[in-house]
């Protein structure tokens, strides 16, 4: 089950929202992808902003775009 985010609520530069395999939820201006050697989301431009922390189980599933 996917995160409903309040896409209005979040500065306007965070393009995506992904979680990390330890639960972080993060706000990132490029589109991710998953760096296998940490386990978690990485637009390469190290520029991400912590929103929550909330487990789920398929954090790699969890990628979403604003609308």
């Amino acid at each position: 089950m996917k995160r409903i985010w309040i896409w209005e609520n979040m500065p306007s530069y965070v393009n995506y929202i992904a979680q990390d395999r330890n639960g972080t939820w993060n706000g990132f201006r490029e589109k991710p992808h998953i760096d296998e050697d940490y386990l978690e989301w990485d637009d390469g431009r190290h520029d991400a902003v912590i929103i929550s922390f909330e487990r789920m189980y398929k954090w790699r599933e969890s990628l979403q775009e604003r609308p």
